[in-house]
C-alpha cells in the first residue's frame, strides 16, 4: 500500500467468514489512512478446471454483512463466474446477482472477465457490477502473437537483438504488447469505459 497504489484487493474468501471480516477490516483501517480503496471478496470463484459448487456462490445476506462490518469500497462476488475460462462462457445466477445488488450499496466486481459473455455486459452493469477483472485473455493474446511471430522467423539467421527489446518494427515483444493494447481497447468499448479518463 505504501508503493503508491490507489486500490488494493484482499481475497479472504478461503478463510472462515469471521476471519475474512476481521482481516478485511484491518486492511481497510490501514488503507483509509493512506486514502486507498479496498476491494474485498465474499464467495469463492473457481478456476476452469474445477466443478462449480453452489457453496462457492456469494450469499447475498453474508455479502451485506461483510460490507457493513468491514467498510470495503468494492466487493468481488461469485455468481457463476469462473477464473481462466477461455473456450466457453459461464452462466450468471441472475437472481443471486439482483439480490446482492439490492442489499449491497458499493460497486460489485466480476472476476473471470475473460469468460464473461459480451452480450450480457450491459445487463450486469445495470445490476451493480462496476469492474471486470480480465487477465487470461490478455496473456493468451500476448502468447499467440509471440508464437505467430516466432514461427515466421528463421531463428538461426536472425539477430536476437532485433527480435527482443529493440523497439524496431521487428521486435516481437513490441508486437505482442500492441496486440494486448488492441484487446484492451475492445474490452474498454464493451464495458462502456472508453473515453472516460481525462488526459
Amino acid at each position: 500500500m505504501r508503493l503508491g497504489f490507489n486500490c488494493v484487493m484482499f481475497d479472504g474468501s478461503g478463510l472462515a467468514l469471521e476471519d475474512n471480516i476481521e482481516s478485511a477490516k484491518e486492511i481497510v483501517k490501514q488503507a483509509t489512512k493512506l486514502e486507498i480503496d479496498v476491494e474485498g471478496q465474499v464467495g469463492r470463484i473457481p478456476s476452469q478446471k474445477e466443478r462449480i459448487n453452489r457453496d462457492f456462490l456469494t450469499d447475498p445476506e453474508t455479502a451485506a454483512c461483510f460490507v457493513h462490518q468491514t467498510g470495503v469500497n468494492a466487493l468481488a462476488i461469485s455468481v457463476g463466474n469462473v477464473h481462466m475460462l477461455i473456450h466457453k462462457e459461464f452462466s450468471v445466477d441472475w437472481q443471486r446477482l439482483e439480490k446482492i445488488d439490492k442489499l449491497v450499496s458499493i460497486p460489485l466486481v466480476m472476476h473471470g472477465g475473460t469468460g464473461f459473455p459480451d452480450k450480457l455486459i450491459k445487463k450486469v452493469i445495470n445490476k451493480g457490477v462496476h469492474k471486470f477483472n480480465v487477465g487470461t485473455i490478455l496473456k493468451k493474446v500476448f502468447l499467440e502473437e509471440l508464437r505467430k511471430n516466432l514461427t515466421q522467423k528463421d531463428l538461426d539467421r536472425i539477430n536476437p537483438q532485433e527480435l527482443i527489446d529493440s523497439t524496431s518494427e521487428r521486435d516481437i515483444l513490441k508486437k505482442a504488447c500492441s496486440s494486448i493494447k488492441e484487446t484492451i481497447k475492445t474490452k474498454l468499448e464493451a464495458y462502456g469505459s472508453a473515453g472516460k479518463v481525462k488526459m
